[in-house]
């Protein structure tokens, strides 16, 4: 940034504080509404596994319910990592249009539908979910000395892998709908003749509380002109999993005085 442009501000303008926050609660009702539906998903098939290891004692038996039931649960956190990721992207368009209508730009711009990232992604939230569940089961098994072994209580106690899962999946694919929205602005030659361009940044947005690293708490505030990364080449979002970051479309306090004058 040039000497003379701040490369931090630590307050959204007025506006911009409340459209923040209005997409951030949005986002965590995507997150939370599916993780409900996931887990209740999930519990249907902790009752199909359990009926079935309960009509045998051999465990290769066991082990072969076990591991078409991790074949179902793969699909089921496929499909709803799909579905909220899906609703994110939709939610960081809509996000992207609010700002850019906030700085009295043309929010008229292709949006992008779930892409094969998105495959990939649910695919092996999936696969490594899964993984879990038939490891967890099996271990189970292998400790039930007589009996039949029960694996609800030690499966759900995994819930928190789903939890993160959410977390991590929605918010990595909201910022990475925002920033294709935002490179496409960067990237339109025409949009770098007009007045606006060069005091429209990105502003890292950090959910500041107890649960909040310190890479992300010191992000928090950096701002970079359009089609520039932030510093460490460090992403909203994807920071680690569970990362809660996202970043704003803000004008510069020099562009109300331009626009002033």
């Amino acid at each position: 940034m040039a000497n003379n442009t701040p490369d931090k501000i630590s307050k959204l303008p007025k506006g911009w504080g409340k459209l923040q926050a209005r997409t951030a609660k949005a986002l965590l009702n995507i997150e939370f509404s599916n993780l409900e539906a996931m887990i209740k998903s999930l519990d249907l098939e902790i009752d199909r596994l359990e009926a079935k290891l309960s009509k045998t004692n051999d465990e290769a038996e066991q082990a072969l319910i076990i591991k078409e039931s991790a074949d179902r649960v793969a699909e089921v956190v496929a499909r709803h990592v799909m579905r909220m990721r899906k609703k994110a992207r939709a939610l960081a368009d809509e996000s992207l249009e609010a700002e850019l209508e906030e700085l009295g730009i043309d929010p008229a711009r292709t949006r992008t539908s779930a892409s094969r990232a998105d495959a990939a992604a649910a695919a092996a939230a999936g696969l490594s979910y899964a993984s879990v569940w038939a490891s967890t089961a099996l271990s189970v098994i292998l400790q039930t000395e007589e009996g039949q072994p029960k694996v609800r209580r030690s499966l759900e106690n995994q819930d928190y892998r789903l939890e993160r899962i959410a977390a991590t999946e929605t918010s990595r694919a909201f910022n990475d709908e925002h920033s294709r929205g935002v490179d496409s602005i960067a990237d339109d030659e025409s949009n770098k003749e007009k007045h606006w361009f060069p005091f429209i940044v990105k502003r890292w947005d950090a959910i500041l509380d107890r649960k909040t690293c310190a890479i992300c708490r010191d992000h928090d505030g950096d701002i970079v002109p359009l089609g520039i990364n932030f510093s460490n080449d460090d992403t909203p979002g994807e920071v680690h999993p569970n990362c809660r970051c996202m970043s704003t479309l803000i004008p510069l306090p020099a562009f109300y005085t331009t626009e002033a004058a």
